[in-house]
């Protein structure tokens, strides 16, 4: 996970560490719509921006808090008879220790795998490979069609949406999985800290830190077009709700100790 130092757009938080992903999970092939999310929590707004409405059904679910996407999960747990992932321990949710099957948020380190899998070659950089600016129709990114509203923009790339778009409308990766890169953010599963880096160290399935005031965001959105924020080793963090910022699911396939 992360980048080199001499990487173009690296960031100081982006430390290189070695992962091994060990037990085996399912990854939400698609990011959690407007009308999946009201299932649970009806009369959900994902609002607009700039008079552009970003909360019809078929489009992605914005404006959600870290919190509300985990419970979003448990209630998706309940409704398939498995165990919950998130407890609420005073004012906060936390995940439950050891996670079982439960639907929750991908970790840091799936996300980035899934994201950068490259068929056993070198992780991809970009979603669209390791080159800028963005291959046409590689994703939703913020575009020329955006000028108007978005201070920094893509000048030679255009994807026909202003704001977000409906989850699977760009061309899959070579896991069969849609927008990890472009579309909305997503959060992630981990309180959001800044790794040392050591060259021997290797973490085994990664759940970030047990205590922080931050979640984990990945993956560039709509509003973004640096050369920074579209690469797939991109770390961000936040607290809060955005227009840009969604989530997808995952669960691990089997209980922990429990073989394939």
């Amino acid at each position: 996970m992360g980048a080199s130092r001499r990487e173009q757009g690296r960031r100081s938080n982006e430390t290189l560490r070695k992962v091994t992903l060990q037990r085996p999970f399912y990854m939400g092939i698609r990011e959690v719509t407007n009308k999946e999310f009201r299932g649970f929590l009806d009369g959900h707004n994902s609002g607009s921006f700039k008079r552009l409405s970003l909360n019809r059904d078929e489009l992605p679910v914005v404006q959600v808090t870290w919190e509300q996407a985990a419970l979003f999960c448990n209630w998706l747990s309940a409704k398939d008879a498995l165990p919950p992932s998130y407890i609420k321990q005073g004012e906060k949710m936390v995940a439950v220790e050891p996670l079982g099957r439960g639907y929750r948020l991908p970790t840091e380190a799936e996300w980035e795998y899934c994201a950068r899998f490259n068929n056993n070659k070198v992780f991809l950089k970009y979603p669209w490979g390791s080159t800028f600016p963005p291959l046409p129709k590689s994703g939703n990114f913020a575009d020329i069609s955006a000028k108007d509203m978005l201070p920094n923009y893509l000048q030679t790339y255009n994807d026909g949406y202003q704001g977000t778009a409906p989850p699977g409308v760009f061309k899959a990766n070579m896991l069969s999985l849609y927008d990890l890169g472009g579309n909305v953010s997503e959060w992630c599963h981990d309180y959001y800290s800044i790794y040392s880096y050591s060259a021997h160290k290797v973490y085994l399935d990664p759940l970030g830190p047990k205590l922080g005031k931050h979640r984990v965001v990945k993956g560039s959105s709509w509003k973004q077009a640096s050369i920074s924020a579209l690469r797939l080793s991109y770390r961000d963090y936040s607290n809060g709700k955005r227009p840009d910022l969604g989530f997808r699911i995952c669960r691990y396939l089997n209980k922990v100790g429990e073989k394939d």
